[in-house]
């Protein structure tokens, strides 16, 4: 009795978190498989929880964030599109001119400007738990990239991430930040798979 009583007395002190998370919304949404040349899309969303013991929540009025690609995958990707749609965080710190730049917008590892933004109404508004659209990205694959497996992910410098409400409007940092796994297949796996296809295919017109 005196086990169930702690265990649940643990379940109940989870923290409040304030998390960014990749997805590209389909089927495998923290992966998926790009060719040299081509381009992938990827949302950023932010995702914060209210803690269960005490009931807290934190709420955010502005992001600071950059896409990353460390590794054998520095300077082999870029930022081609950025589009906020219908993201609340719309006060954007830079426009998308700005970091779609064939230079800006290089992961090398990191892009070179903030992607994120505030609230319209920062002073009288604020966002609390859910799952909150920040923006979606087409990122290119550079010509000759090497095959292999590569992860992208968000990134914020030492002691800010996002901001709280009026009249701190306080630095935290994120809790997690999002990761996305992307394969470059080798050529021979690409011919692997076209032959599979074109075996499919006569299968079924012979029928």
């Amino acid at each position: 009795m005196a086990v169930g009583l702690l265990a649940g007395s643990t379940a109940l002190a989870a923290p409040s978190s304030v998390s960014l998370v990749l997805t590209d919304l389909d089927a495998t949404p923290s992966e998926t498989t790009v060719l040299p040349g081509q381009t992938f899309n990827v949302r950023v969303n932010l995702v914060t929880t209210t803690a269960t013991s005490p009931n807290v929540q934190d709420r955010t009025t502005g992001l600071n964030y950059y896409l990353s690609m460390f590794g054998a995958g520095s300077g082999n990707f870029r930022i081609v599109d950025r589009n906020i749609g219908a993201s609340t965080y719309n006060d954007l710190y830079n426009d998308d001119a700005t970091v779609e730049g064939a230079v800006s917008g290089l992961l090398d590892p990191i892009n070179d400007h903030d992607l994120g933004g505030s609230l319209a109404n920062p002073m009288t508004t604020s966002n609390g738990a859910g799952t909150f659209l920040v923006a979606d990205f087409t990122i290119g694959v550079l010509p000759g990239t090497p095959f292999g497996s590569y992860v992208l992910v968000t990134d914020s410098p030492a002691g800010v991430g996002w901001a709280g409400p009026n009249p701190d409007f306080t630095d935290h940092e994120f809790t997690s930040h999002g990761s996305f796994s992307i394969v470059v297949p080798e050529p021979a796996s690409i011919a692997m798979l076209g032959l599979a296809f074109v075996g499919v295919f006569r299968k079924r017109t012979s029928r």
